[in-house]
């Protein structure tokens, strides 16, 4: 999954304007790229977002929040599980998007 965590990340870089990149500001605009339409860039955005976040989850933590997503879970069950939480949780959608996601996987896959 790695490799292809990668590539796709590679891509979202040739194919995305730097200014949409620099929009990660708060899980508003996250939210906004994850409910992007299949195959749109923000949907792109999205899944390199969250997954570099998961990646970097892998090898310690963001803000004091750890995560250990089995290995089986699938890129679009990760990418659900930020997305929902986004959704349920919009008191919370004007803090840092890296924050957000660590604690939506950490919810969801918790380390114990």
């Amino acid at each position: 999954m790695k490799n292809v965590k990668a590539t796709l990340l590679t891509v979202i870089l040739m194919c995305v304007p730097f200014a949409a990149l620099a929009d990660f500001r708060n899980g508003n605009s996250l939210l906004e790229n994850c409910q992007a339409p299949a195959g749109a860039p923000g949907s792109f955005v999205c899944a390199g977002y969250v997954f570099a976040i998961a990646d970097v989850q892998l090898f310690g933590d963001i803000g004091g929040v750890r995560s250990c997503v089995p290995a089986d879970v699938t890129g679009k069950q990760v990418i659900d599980v930020v997305t929902r939480y986004l959704q349920q949780h919009p008191e919370q959608r004007h803090y840092g998007a890296a924050s957000l996601v660590a604690y939506a996987l950490s919810d969801s896959f918790s380390c114990n």
